[in-house]
């Protein structure tokens, strides 16, 4: 009777390993089928950038920001920020001219063209005489477009803190 009950025990184990082993190959199969589809999606979806960063207009200009804030400066400060942009279409780029809205502020280009995928820039500088409190400044870029002229505009911003002056007051 021990061996009866032995060899039961050893046929329903034997039986139970086979079929556990059985249910989870399939199991794998399927796994290994969807990690395959899943890598072919991935690796088309990795394509489709690399094809949209192909320049979709002749002329046209990226900038790598268009705003900078220089946070609190002192009154009688001068600062000094360099915007940089990237010739993204598929012509040469001429700044035409870089116009601020006021005496305060200076931008300085270069006249020379910016070919497709070259960077260029533009430097402003903000003279803070005279000036308190919030400040923005913006600068009007013009660049030519074969025939047309393209508008364009930086800002800058800080908050101006107004020296304390020397003199008594009244005393």
């Amino acid at each position: 009777m021990k061996y009866i009950i032995a060899l039961s025990a050893i046929a329903l184990f034997s039986f139970s390993a086979s079929a556990q082993t059985e249910t989870a190959a399939k199991p794998a199969k399927a796994k290994t089928t969807k990690t395959a589809k899943a890598k072919t999606t991935k690796t088309a979806k990795a394509k489709t950038p690399a094809k949209a960063a192909v320049p979709t207009k002749d002329y046209e200009i990226t900038f790598e920001s268009k705003e900078h804030d220089f946070g609190t400066i002192n009154e009688g400060a001068s600062v000094t920020y360099t915007f940089t942009f990237t010739n993204t279409g598929r012509q040469p780029i001429v700044i035409q001219s870089a116009t601020a809205g006021c005496g305060c502020t200076t931008p300085v280009f270069s006249p020379e063209p910016v070919m497709p995928g070259k960077t260029g820039s533009i430097t402003v500088t903000f003279n803070s005489t005279g000036k308190g409190g919030v400040q923005k400044k913006g600068v009007e870029i013009k660049y030519l477009a074969g025939t047309d002229v393209i508008t364009d505009t930086v800002y800058i911003n800080c908050v101006v803190e107004k020296q304390a002056s020397d003199s008594p007051m009244g005393h």
